[in-house]
């Protein structure tokens, strides 16, 4: 990570988004905190607006933390009292989910199934220090393929539910083309994600539980110990999760970039390696390209220039970029998700697998309206997907 040499002090934010790009991050500097200052004292600053953006974004917690918990800035009463009741709700509805994970993560233990969090209120910890500094609307808990199966009828047997459950024929398909079983806790209400991948098979980008169990890390989970995805598997992990989702929510390139600035001894070989490993390199790339836009945090060099000499990346990101800075946001719909998929893959081959693997591999939804046959499904999934694409594309048009 390298700050550009005689880099200008930079300007005050005279957007929300701009705002929220410096609340990103763990801790302001002085420089910072003193062009936030500047921004809020600007007649155009809409605190309406910050909020509303903060929480769409998925920043609501770190804007809290910096304006109101560690912060002396002169923001209007109204947005003060507003951001203060919205995070108290938020921290108070969160401890349950980060207390629900560590009792599940401890029974799945006793059972002899090794897991690991993903996400939720355990990343929240490892890279803010705090359950409540992300916003997240259920757990995920990764185990081994093997273990899936008898982690489902641990967490079953401990009184959770399973969400949608399909027809008993249908688990081997879903445990071979999905990635998590959906279960629920009536006591609590919280949403328990079991995953035993990261992806969808058809996005091929496999990184096995096996792989980011190696080499975890300890993070202190409400007073118990439980382990994490070390700083590189983890950067690999979110950043996987976050292209699936073209990077739909700002909070989620601002957590890599945070574990980035927070590991500065990272080892980009392994990262990279493992990246080329599983076709994941120019997404990557334009991952990286994006953090550094937004957040100002980068791989040292020589990596850095060989990243920004993929030209196809450096299109991806400035496309993700303008969209991420509009009002309307990223483009998600089905089409789009598609155009994103082809482009970030790196030759014919892998965009040609990609495409067959979509048309051919039916989805949950696939399963549930095709549950009597499975040969039935995978004959009427490219039917279904026409469909709903040419669906998405006219309402996202205003057809």
């Amino acid at each position: 990570m390298h700050a550009a040499a005689g880099k200008p002090a930079l300007k005050a934010p005279t957007t929300v988004f701009e705002i929220l790009c410096l609340l990103g991050r763990r801790r302001l500097s002085d420089a910072d905190a003193a062009r936030l200052a500047d921004a809020f004292a600007s007649p155009a600053f809409d605190g309406d607006a910050l909020l509303t953006e903060a929480e769409r974004l998925g920043l609501m917690p770190l804007t809290y933390r910096h304006l109101i918990a560690e912060g002396d800035f002169d923001l209007p009463p109204a947005l003060r009292e507003r951001l203060m009741q919205t995070f108290r709700a938020h921290a108070i509805s969160r401890f349950a989910y980060a207390r629900r994970l560590r009792e599940l993560l401890a029974l799945l233990s006793d059972a002899g199934i090794p897991a690991l969090p993903y996400k939720g209120p355990a990343l929240a910890i490892q890279v803010y220090g705090h359950y409540a500094a992300r916003q997240y609307g259920d757990i995920d808990i990764l185990v081994r393929p093997e273990q899936a199966v008898d982690a489902l009828r641990a967490l079953l047997d401990a009184g959770l539910r399973q969400g949608r459950p399909l027809p008993p024929q249908w688990d081997r398909h879903l445990r071979r083309l999905r990635h998590s079983y959906e279960v629920r806790d009536p006591q609590t209400g919280v949403t328990v994600d079991l995953h035993w991948a990261l992806a969808d098979r058809y996005q091929d980008w496999d990184l096995t539980p096996e792989w980011l169990m190696q080499d975890g890390v300890t993070v202190n989970l409400l007073g118990a110990p439980v382990r994490a995805m070390n700083p590189e598997r983890q950067l690999l992990a979110l950043t996987v999760h976050g292209t699936r989702h073209l990077w739909e929510r700002l909070a989620w390139l601002a957590e890599v970039a945070e574990l980035i600035r927070a590991n500065p001894d990272l080892d980009w070989d392994l990262v990279f390696a493992q990246a080329r490993h599983i076709g994941f390199a120019r997404a990557l790339r334009v991952s990286l390209l994006l953090m550094r836009a937004l957040f100002e945090v980068s791989p040292p060099e020589p990596r850095m220039s060989a990243v920004m000499r993929d030209r196809v990346a450096q299109r991806l990101a400035d496309e993700l970029l303008a969209q991420l800075r509009s009002e309307q946001g990223v483009a998600t719909a089905l089409p789009d998700k598609f155009r994103f998929g082809w482009r970030v893959r790196e030759g014919l081959i892998a965009r040609l697998r990609f495409a067959w693997s979509v048309a051919s591999q039916p989805s949950e939804n696939d399963m549930r309206h095709r549950h009597g046959s499975p040969f039935v499904a995978w004959l009427a999934r490219p039917l279904r997907l026409g469909r709903k694409g040419l669906s998405q594309w006219r309402r996202a048009r205003g057809h």
